[in-house]
């Protein structure tokens, strides 16, 4: 359930490697990294079960359309399984519906093509929740296989109720991820009870150790 999180700009090569160790020793379901570390990345995961998921567009959403798709190209041709893709959060508020749609559309398609999934980030503290709301039925409208609520590095946007909103507003194959501040086992089962279905984090293994030792 766990998308272990190596996203941090001054994460240096070293700390990316220990991510990825700790990545295969607790068997999460991805590592989450920059775009400049997909190659080395999937060649370090490479006979594991971790899938590689590169973040596009990020942290702001704000890149062209043409940018986020050649970005998702170059990270899908170097291995990466998942894709992580920032909405464009301005076009969105300013009523562009049709932008956000083209651009969204453009990308899981492409991630499709080559069999991976697609994670929309909302950034969920800039929108109202019809905002929301909204943006999730079109998430799931263009074929993505999650909503996620931010990208962690914007405003606060880990409140249960906004996940639980997330979950109400699509269907159950759709997938929710939650990130940002996802720190203790109690906030991981507090998500997961509203509904979400992947956790960023970089305290994976502090939320493990407790896990398996309050439930063996």
């Amino acid at each position: 359930m766990i998308d272990h999180s190596l996203l941090r700009p001054f994460l240096t090569d070293a700390e990316l490697q220990e991510g990825l160790e700790l990545s295969i020793k607790y068997d999460v379901a991805s590592a989450c990294i920059k775009p400049c570390d997909v190659l080395e990345t999937t060649k370090r995961l490479e006979g594991t079960q971790v899938l590689v998921c590169a973040v596009v567009g990020f942290p702001h959403g704000s890149h062209a359309r043409e940018t986020k798709l050649f970005e998702t190209k170059l990270a899908l041709d170097a291995g990466a399984d998942e894709i992580d893709v920032v909405m464009n959060i301005g076009k969105w508020k300013s009523g562009s519906v049709a932008y956000v749609e083209r651009e969204l559309r453009a990308i899981v398609e492409e991630v499709a093509s080559q069999s991976g999934l697609t994670k929309v980030i909302l950034e969920n503290s800039y929108l109202t929740q019809d905002e929301i709301r909204q943006a999730c039925v079109v998430c799931e409208r263009v074929g993505a296989d999650f909503v996620k609520n931010g990208t962690g590095y914007g405003a606060s946007s880990s409140v249960v109720e906004n996940i639980a909103l997330m979950r109400a507003s699509v269907s159950p194959q759709i997938g929710v991820k939650v990130a940002g501040g996802v720190r203790t086992l109690d906030q991981l089962l507090d998500f997961r009870r509203a509904g979400a279905t992947r956790v960023g984090t970089r305290a994976t293994e502090e939320i493990l150790l407790e896990a398996n030792k309050r439930f063996g």
